[in-house]
């Protein structure tokens, strides 16, 4: 068992016949557009992780780039107002 013999966890919950009240019922009648949702929802977040990780590597390396060319003060946030 996969919990430890406890009677905790994810197999017990998918054997318990009383699981399927847990899912919303559109899931039992259409399983291929819950399967679809599923599939672009992952498709999104995959695209989405590489554009992100695309988008932190290239910004440093840009500013590593042309770090001697730009002041730090245009490379940072500008320092509060004297008034506050």
């Amino acid at each position: 068992m996969l919990t430890g013999g406890r009677g905790v966890g994810l197999a017990p919950l998918i054997c318990n016949p009383t699981a399927h009240a847990l899912t919303h019922p559109h899931t039992r009648t259409h399983p291929c557009r819950w399967f679809c949702f599923l599939t672009t929802a992952r498709w999104i977040g995959f695209r989405l992780d590489i554009l992100v990780a695309l988008l932190m590597s290239v910004a440093p390396l840009l500013m590593m780039a042309v770090h001697s060319s730009v002041s730090p003060g245009s490379a940072a946030l500008p320092p509060p107002s004297p008034g506050v």
